[in-house]
């Protein structure tokens, strides 16, 4: 599954952020509460090719530290808040998306169309 499956899956159930663990399944914060996604547990190498493309270098370079923060543009979501750490051997990551208003109303523009 690829990142961008997994952010639209997350504002399609009301979440807000996306969670991703090594050795773990990716899990929704919604306001109720947390939901793991349907999909199977992360491994290092998975997170890596996901984190790949939409890391920066400056990032990239902070996370060999131990941990990295950045801020992504999506066109339909917004803002996305990312933070990765490197945790027992592993790396979690979270992607907080901040969505703006204009983007809300994009994505309902897209559904009118559909």
């Amino acid at each position: 599954m690829t990142l961008e499956v997994m952010l639209r899956n997350t504002v399609d159930i009301g979440g807000r952020e996306l969670r991703l663990s090594t050795a773990r399944k990716p899990v929704v914060v919604t306001p109720t509460g947390s939901v793991e996604m349907e999909a199977p547990a992360s491994s290092n190498q998975t997170l890596q090719q996901l984190l790949g493309p939409v890391m920066p270098p400056a990032a990239k370079q902070a996370l060999s530290s131990g941990c990295a923060e950045w801020v992504m543009r999506h066109p339909a979501f917004g803002e996305i808040r990312a933070n990765a750490q490197l945790q027992n051997g592993g790396v979690d990551v979270s992607f907080l998306i901040e969505a703006s208003a204009t983007a809300e109303m994009d994505a309902l523009f897209r559904q009118m169309d559909e």
